[in-house]
């Protein structure tokens, strides 16, 4: 699943960006933090491309990781290039 991190700078570039409509706005997270935040109909693109649309479109290195990068990203903690 596609995680928010601390990294975002709640540019709002990612959320138009998911076909789900998974991703809320800092004013609508669940639990009161001022961050965009991913819901679980999250299902990382799967079908759509090879890595989350709204990864794609974040301007910030580690703003967006998720749990199978295929390309490029953040898994725990590390840049992952290729997979």
């Amino acid at each position: 699943m596609v995680q928010i991190t601390e990294f975002c700078i709640n540019c709002n570039t990612c959320a138009p960006e998911c076909p789900k409509d998974a991703i809320l706005s800092e004013d609508k997270n669940p639990n009161g933090e001022n961050q965009f935040w991913v819901t679980s109909d999250c299902n990382e693109c799967k079908g759509e491309s090879d890595l989350p649309l709204c990864a794609e479109a974040c301007p910030t290195l580690g703003g967006i990781v998720w749990s199978t990068p295929k390309k490029k990203g953040v898994k725990d903690g590390e840049i992952v290039i290729e997979k």
